[in-house]
């Protein structure tokens, strides 16, 4: 919404200031005049904030995101137990959190079974069918094996060390301690079970209740590794893929997942899948060899390897193009209860592509995969409800899903939730809380959330007025490829607001967001060109942006073009400056947006829309 008010806020500057000046020729003076350089050009900005819809609704709310979901570490296999001498890596004594000093430690989290090695995708294989017990049952079964643990406390055989750790771990029949759990695959790992060394790696690479040291998990990893224990093999590659908790080495990451894939292990598989398709350790990504290796690993039933699967097949990389066929892959990992997929669907069924449109039946897909917290799905409900698509409009709604989203991280949300505690949409207005947002967002390098916070902070009706900080926030928008930052960013050079003036820096963001499709840019440029303010007068480019913006549905662009023609009658070539012919923009007219759309092509994407491109 703004973009349609933001070439208002700069006619205060560049156009209309000039129109009453110098209204016989509609081209800016030589110098701007004097009150170009007041606080009168953001007066209208926090009314633009307060007013209308958000800003950006765009198809970024609907981002596209190949991050592998979180899956279930591998089987386990038969273990062989040999003795081990103690491990010459020392370990930390503490198994209590470690913390960077300063900050206080996450509460911890719930897992399923076997699911400590949190650099391990969780979830992309469905757990084995197996019939719930009655609670009886249950109990009966229970009560054995707490019998059996107090029984004989002290285990020596290996095997039974390590089955002991992984019921303490989990809190099976038991009450979780992970401390007992270290302690158990601790002995058991230095009795050379490999099983033990595989978890007490994971234990400790997850950070979850104990230390993260991944130098030590490595060493536990690779001692399984070498033993042939596959599991361990595909951890180590992923530690090492991961980086997270020592440096990371995609090719010593490779050489691990090659070896656990020659096992058809199916995590590998999958990661060597996204290594593929991302080009890591590669000279140059190979779509085709990945939808191979997702295949491979989908058909023993690895979920993100369908997905992934399904996303190249729909798009036709990697393999021909079959819509229909990825659509129902879909459908069948959406009602396996997989969230990407029920995204997907919603997605799709919002946008009609590959199946009708159905706004309901994405609405219902994006509930669906909420309820499972995905993140893309919440945000994705919470613009249906501010927008009213598929279902009643309803901000308090809206409102609470980008609460949701944005506590748990999602630039985009973050972003929303401060527009709409700026306007008092859905909650009374709150300036300070929606600053706080849009920091949060901004802190991301979301570039959206920066030139907001500019404007918030340039506003004299906001009470967290900072000229001097939004010019700085303002610059980094700009310079990570917003657009109407851009422009903005070079109006305030061009006037020495909150700046010093540098006209020659102000020409280059306004070029940078001319060849983005700018119109107001574009014509700036001409007019800039035309007088000579600041440079040369060159009348070849002033005609070509000026023409270029006419083309983009400027409404001044054609008054300009006809002073200019009066002014360079005697000189005039009819051909664009050298450099601007091969700049992208004289080969087609550019397209002004009809007004808003649900779904509006935004000039800047800082997260890549979904699109079903993987």
């Amino acid at each position: 919404m703004l973009r349609r008010f933001l070439p208002v806020l700069l006619a205060l500057s560049l156009l209309c200031s000039v129109s009453a000046a110098h209204a016989d020729d509609g081209i800016p003076a030589d110098t701007p005049p004097a009150e170009w350089k007041t606080p009168a050009l953001f007066t209208a900005i926090w009314d633009v904030i307060r007013s209308g819809k958000p800003v950006d609704t765009r198809e970024n709310i609907l981002k596209y995101d190949d991050r592998p979901q979180k899956t279930p570490l591998p089987e386990k296999q038969a273990e062989k137990t040999e003795p081990l001498p103690a491990p010459a890596v020392p370990e930390t004594p503490s198994i209590s959190p470690a913390s960077p000093a300063g900050q206080t430690p996450a509460a911890p989290v719930s897992r399923p079974a076997e699911t400590a090695f949190s650099t391990v995708p969780q979830h992309s294989r469905p757990p084995a069918p197996v019939a719930p017990l009655p609670a009886d049952r249950q109990e009966t079964e229970c009560a054995g094996i707490r019998e059996i643990l107090e029984t004989s406390p002290d285990p020596q055989d290996a095997d039974e060390m390590t089955e002991r750790g992984i019921l303490y771990l989990n809190g099976l029949c038991v009450e979780g301690d992970p401390n007992k759990a270290a302690a158990l695959f601790t002995e058991a790992a230095t009795r050379g079970h490999p099983g033990a060394m595989y978890r007490k790696g994971a234990l400790i690479a997850s950070g979850d209740d104990i230390a993260t040291d991944g130098k030590t998990a490595e060493y536990w990893f690779r001692l399984a590794a070498e033993k042939g224990y596959v599991p361990a093999m595909t951890a180590l590659g992923i530690l090492n893929l991961r980086g997270k908790t020592i440096p990371p080495d995609p090719a010593k990451a490779r050489e691990w997942l090659e070896k656990a894939a020659e096992k058809n292990d199916p995590d590998a598989l999958f990661e060597l899948g996204m290594m593929a398709k991302n080009g890591t350790a590669l000279p140059a990504p190979d779509e085709t060899q990945a939808a191979s290796l997702f295949h491979k690993a989908a058909t023993a039933g690895h979920r993100n390897a369908a997905y992934q699967l399904a996303l190249l097949q729909f798009a036709g990389r990697g393999q021909p193009a079959d819509k229909p066929g990825a659509i129902a892959r879909f459908i069948r990992l959406a009602e396996e209860g997989f969230p990407p997929a029920q995204y997907t669907l919603g997605y799709l069924s919002l946008k009609g592509d590959g199946m009708p449109a159905d706004p309901q039946a994405a609405r219902v897909w994006f509930e669906k995969a909420a309820a499972r917290n995905d993140i893309r799905a919440t945000a994705s409900l919470g613009y249906l409800y501010r927008e009213g698509i598929g279902i009643a409009q309803n901000d308090e709604k809206a409102r609470t899903c980008f609460e949701k989203a944005a506590s748990a991280g999602d630039a985009w949300s973050q972003d929303q939730l401060a527009l709409m505690l700026a306007q008092g949409r859905g909650t009374p207005a709150d300036p300070a809380g929606a600053k706080t947002w849009f920091e949060k967002a901004a802190k991301q390098d979301y570039a959206p959330a920066q030139y907001h916070l500019a404007l918030l902070l340039l506003s004299p009706r906001s009470p967290e007025k900072n000229p001097d900080e939004a010019a700085t926030w303002l610059k980094r928008s700009a310079d990570s490829g917003h657009i109407d930052a851009s422009h903005f960013y070079g109006s305030i050079l061009y006037l020495g607001v909150n700046v010093a003036q540098d006209i020659p820096r102000a020409i280059h963001y306004f070029t940078v967001a001319a060849r983005a499709g700018h119109a107001e840019s574009m014509f700036l440029l001409g007019t800039i060109y035309a007088k000579g303010n600041g440079v040369a007068r060159n009348g070849d480019r002033a005609r070509f942006w000026l023409e270029t913006a006419k083309q983009a549905g400027h409404a001044d662009a054609a008054r300009a073009l006809a002073k200019l023609d009066e002014m360079t009658a005697p000189e005039k070539t009819g051909k664009p400056a050298a450099g601007e012919k091969n700049a992208g923009l004289s080969q087609a007219p550019v397209e002004t947006p009809a007004g808003p759309k649900p779904f509006p092509s935004g000039l800047h994407q800082p997260h890549r829309p979904m699109s079903l491109n993987p």
